[in-house]
């Protein structure tokens, strides 16, 4: 009969992981862990998934796990808020709409729209039906303008 292994098995193969990762491998796949390690896929799954949350790899459909070396990808509303930055947008100006969005940042509507409502809430943005969205406060200052782009009719 087989012993269960240790608790914690997937942390030691996670850090082994990450030290055997070098310069030169930019993709993991799962089968390869589970026989360089003698670990079951569930295991070897886990230790990715701990890779991932410390934002040592990324999951890529269809390529495996790429290396991204710790540096975590910027979350999608982080990005936005760069964008307001990046395109210099003032108080009161018109953020790109949502097709433009889905196209700049190759996500879906949906996504983009759950983005767009982490912005709204912590009042980067605010929604007009009808008239789109405007930027409410920029990134770096503490001025916001919860009445921006009330000038104008309805």
């Amino acid at each position: 009969m087989a012993q269960a292994n240790p608790r914690g098995t997937f942390r030691r193969v996670a850090d082994a992981v990450r030290v055997a990762a070098s310069d030169d491998l930019e993709c993991l796949r799962e089968a390869d862990v589970v026989r360089d390690h003698g670990v079951s896929r569930t295991t070897a799954r886990r230790a990715l998934k701990a890779l991932e949350a410390d934002g040592f790899v990324r999951a890529e459909p269809g390529v495996g796990w790429r290396i991204t070396g710790g540096t975590a990808p910027r979350s999608l509303p982080e990005q936005m808020v760069d964008l307001i930055r990046e395109e210099q947008l003032a108080i009161g100006a018109p953020f790109p709409s949502e097709a433009t969005l889905c196209e700049r940042f190759q996500r879906s509507r949906p996504t983009i729209r759950r983005a767009l409502a982490v912005l709204e809430a912590d009042g980067f943005l605010m929604a007009r039906p009808g008239k789109g969205r405007t930027v409410l406060r920029v990134p770096g200052t503490t001025e916001a303008t919860p009445e921006a782009g009330a000038d104008e009719t309805d």
